[in-house]
């Protein structure tokens, strides 16, 4: 058995006469309408986008419910998945050309999968301030740093339904793409997050793979690689300014947020507190991180094609 987000998820490998699969218990918040999820999911394995064949339930749900817990199946693979930071440029070029391929499906979604953002604002930010003051204080003081930066990360990070948008994975982050032991190829996993995004989220996961990690910004060799394999597998990349970066900046903020959430409930282990002091400094950062990760990417935009 291993665990993920958190531990929240756990996942066993199952082994019958029929073959071996992968049976996880989703701990995390499920999706709006999971059913609708695995139907964009399904469409995408039908299209031949390389991932783990998704195995509906007997009645053709997305969740087995047991005991109040629910549970996913998917056919088991053998494989690893990748680092968070230090990709070839081979590797980008091959998720860029991953992502392509998937918009390239234009799979039809549905409007329960296009959720209501958050209002922007510091008012749950504050309340957990204020929570955080009787659980730790250097978490505490890692929050009231990062308001600043958070306020000016809340104003433009909404993302409006436009054209362009497409079903999509949504989630394409290194360590939710397996290496496969035989063959080395690519197959993305973890598909509970699908929904409905904008086509541009091709510049957030750009800068997703080309992050050098402990905060050494980004490698503008891997995101024109990952960039290159979009456009080489058929898409098309523009960028327009911030507002394109807006699903990166979103999911910062709900990731920091769910971490602190994670950090300030009753017996949270240290480890999960120093990773929420982590991410907020990390959100502290990020307003000037921006103007740097908006250069590259006009850079890209209007050098197409330039090793």
């Amino acid at each position: 058995m291993s665990s993920g987000w958190g531990g929240h998820n756990q996942l066993w490998r199952l082994t019958t006469s029929r073959g071996s699969w992968a049976i996880k218990q989703v701990g995390r918040d499920l999706s709006l309408d999971p059913d609708k999820t695995l139907r964009l999911e399904l469409a995408a394995y039908a299209g031949r986008i390389p991932m783990p064949r998704p195995i509906p339930t007997t009645y053709g749900r997305c969740f087995a419910v047991l005991d109040g817990r629910c549970y996913r199946c998917h056919e088991w693979i053998d494989g690893v998945a990748l680092p968070w930071h230090g990709h070839a440029p081979a590797t980008a070029a091959a998720v860029g050309g991953l992502l392509a391929r998937l918009h390239g499906l234009r799979l039809g979604w549905s409007s329960h999968l296009a959720p209501e953002r958050p209002s922007p604002g510091l008012s749950r930010w504050l309340a957990l301030a204020e929570s955080a003051c009787s659980v730790d204080v250097v978490l505490r003081a890692a929050l009231d740093r990062a308001l600043a930066s958070i306020h000016d990360l809340e104003t433009p990070s909404t993302i409006s339904l436009i054209e362009g948008m497409v079903g999509s994975h949504r989630d394409l982050h290194p360590t939710n793409l397996m290496r496969l032991h035989q063959g080395g190829g690519l197959v993305l996993v973890d598909w509970d997050a699908a929904e409905v995004v904008p086509l541009h989220e091709v510049a957030c996961f750009a800068l997703v793979f080309a992050e050098r990690g402990k905060n050494c910004g980004c490698d503008g060799k891997i995101a024109r690689a990952f960039i290159n394999g979009y456009r080489d597998a058929g898409g098309e990349f523009t960028f327009s300014g911030h507002e394109d970066l807006a699903m990166l900046v979103q999911g910062r903020l709900w990731w920091t947020e769910q971490n602190l959430r994670m950090a300030l409930a009753p017996r949270a282990s240290v480890d999960q507190r120093h990773l929420a002091v982590e991410l907020l400094r990390n959100l502290e950062r990020l307003p000037a991180e921006l103007s740097e990760m908006c250069d590259i990417l006009f850079a890209l935009a209007h050098s197409p094609g330039e090793a």
